[in-house]
């Protein structure tokens, strides 16, 4: 270097800051390549099964043949979006509409509701009025209530039960034996069923179904204090509501699911409350 002339160390430094630019595009790119791409891929769970077969030994002289046990893994890989369509094609077959009578041939939609029981037990998240209530004691008043099944067949509601405290009544859905509907009860999970964190579904609809996918984010608890019978005070934690941020634009009564079909809550007012197995016995009118 120190024989080297200025025009010469002129032309070195620009070599090498050449070099120096074309190694830096280079590792530049190739960080880019490499580096963690953004998480759009649908996470998928695998599910590993076992498989039993029973194979019979051939027989050997006079001795009894002995049955031999072969056991197979096989890994069976399932996509959350595989399980999302499984989760609605489960509960859309026992979600109706229910619409409330205006006149002899006018209804309007009024929410959605879900079937419970093969016999016509329907829950809609509504409480009728003290005039409904009495009204629907009398045999002779007419249905004041329509349920539209999934196949488009229409008849009419007369309340069962009320629970003031959920805002919700049970309906149950007038026919005769002549004409009894096939329903398709949904499958309600057990007290503990939501976690979160836990993906969930909403449906609902009124001319059309709509799906909505998120996770549960909130999960608030009230307490409440109260007596028991020898007046010592008891604390009790309560489920108020689930906070999905999903399903603000469906109408009431469209239920939550998990990915497994089990419906965790029922869209009442602006929020879905917690329903369980432990809260499907309301006080029975009268």
């Amino acid at each position: 270097m120190e024989h080297l002339t200025k025009q010469q160390l002129v032309l070195v430094a620009m070599l090498i800051a050449f070099v120096t630019s074309i190694s830096t595009g280079i590792v530049t790119v190739s960080l880019m390549e490499n580096s963690t791409q953004p998480i759009t891929q649908t996470v998928n769970r695998v599910v590993e099964r076992t498989i039993e077969k029973v194979v019979q030994a051939p027989a050997d002289g006079q001795k009894a043949s002995a049955a031999t046990i072969i056991r197979e893994k096989e890994t069976v890989i399932v996509k959350a979006d595989d399980m999302v369509v499984e989760a609605v094609e489960k509960n859309k077959k026992s979600l109706v509409k229910i619409l409330k009578k205006e006149s002899e041939d006018k209804a309007t939609f009024v929410a959605n509701g879900f079937v419970l029981s093969d016999d016509g037990r329907i829950i809609v998240p509504f409480v009728l009025s003290e005039d409904e209530v009495e009204d629907s004691k009398t045999e002779e008043t007419k249905s004041s209530y329509l349920v539209i099944l999934p196949d488009g067949s229409s008849f009419d509601l007369r309340p069962v039960s009320v629970d003031k405290d959920n805002g919700w009544t049970f309906f149950h859905i007038v026919f005769s034996e002549d004409n009894k509907p096939t329903l398709s009860a949904v499958s309600i999970a057990d007290e503990n069923g939501i976690k979160l964190g836990q993906t969930v579904v909403t449906i609902g609809g009124d001319e059309s179904l709509s799906v909505e996918t998120g996770i549960v984010k909130i999960l608030p608890i009230k307490e409440f204090v109260s007596k028991n019978e020898k007046d010592e005070e008891v604390k009790t934690s309560v489920l108020t509501e689930v906070v999905t941020g999903i399903g603000e634009d469906l109408p009431i009564g469209a239920p939550l699911v998990t990915l497994t079909g089990d419906v965790v809550a029922l869209k009442v007012g602006k929020i879905f409350k917690p329903i369980h197995k432990n809260l499907l016995e309301p006080q029975i009118i009268e």
